[in-house]
């Protein structure tokens, strides 16, 4: 339900408001990937996985296994509840994004000294709005930025994270579909190419000065944006269609908005993986119109 100008959902007010106060911190645990190999990760991240196997498998002496058994939505209550007060903060991390935590733990967790932790409650979509609005303000920018991805977040955190000294939380702002129009125009002058190019492939970025600015820009990041995004003009999706980079060319492939002309057109690009995006585009289109 859409919220009318200037209202907030209660227990927000006292969070952020003004400019935000961290102008300065690493990236340093912005990413986390690890690649899953173990088959008992995979066994413990399975759906079809019985509700008898996952309570086996928390108990598993591999604390990443343990961990996809608390963010498995089909784990039993108990064996969550459980894994909730693992001494292994990853697992406890993983609990704190299932949807099936209560909200008392997930208050509870939110209060943790891992900032992982912390970072997974801010995820979870059943985090309630002024708690989410609490972590806007946390001292961690992998807290601030989980809790700048969320689709619950108000607009007025999403404004204060705006002026967040960690580039990775400004991404997460520029590329939020909640985030007002005035604050995605602030951001099309950030000084890093993402947060430019998180601008560019906003859905709600429509601006036409700033999409030709953009288009013009020496970082791929941003053209790449410009390249994706639906509202771009033709004029511009033409020009960027022999970009001198690949990245831009593909993007420009896979736009629904591209006309056919510069379909055609990229279906002779040099580089395979252009050539096939925009056949598959292509193609796409022909099967909706028949």
């Amino acid at each position: 339900m859409a919220l009318a100008a200037n209202t907030e959902p209660a227990g927000v007010e006292s969070y952020c408001n003004g400019t935000s106060k961290f102008v300065s911190q690493t990236n340093e645990g912005m990413m986390n990937v690890r690649i899953m190999s173990d088959d008992a990760e995979k066994e413990a991240s399975s759906f079809s996985t019985s509700a008898m196997r996952l309570e086996e498998l928390a108990r598993h002496e591999d604390p990443y296994v343990r961990e996809k058994v608390a963010r498995n939505p089909k784990t039993p209550v108990e064996t969550l509840m459980q894994l909730l007060e693992d001494k292994a903060p990853q697992v406890r991390a993983g609990g704190a994004r299932n949807r099936n935590t209560p909200e008392h733990k997930l208050r509870a967790l939110a209060k943790e000294e891992s900032a992982y932790v912390r970072s997974a409650v801010a995820a979870n979509p059943n985090t309630p709005i002024e708690l989410l609005a609490k972590m806007s303000e946390d001292g961690d920018a992998i807290v601030r930025a989980s809790a700048a991805r969320s689709p619950s977040i108000p607009v007025k955190c999403l404004t204060y994270l705006a002026t967040d000294g960690n580039y990775g939380v400004r991404w997460k702002v520029a590329i939020h579909t909640k985030t007002p129009p005035g604050v995605l125009a602030q951001l099309a002058y950030d000084e890093n190419s993402w947060v430019r190019g998180g601008v560019a492939g906003n859905p709600s970025m429509a601006v036409l000065s700033i999409l030709e600015m953009f288009a013009k820009d020496t970082e791929a990041d941003v053209r790449m944006g410009v390249a994706r995004n639906e509202n771009s003009p033709v004029e511009l999706l033409q020009k960027l269609a022999l970009d001198e980079e690949e990245s831009v060319r593909w993007s420009v492939a896979m736009n629904p908005k591209t006309p056919t002309q510069t379909l055609d057109v990229l279906i002779t690009d040099n580089e395979e993986w252009v050539r096939r995006r925009a056949r598959r585009n292509k193609r796409n289109r022909e099967l909706v119109a028949e």
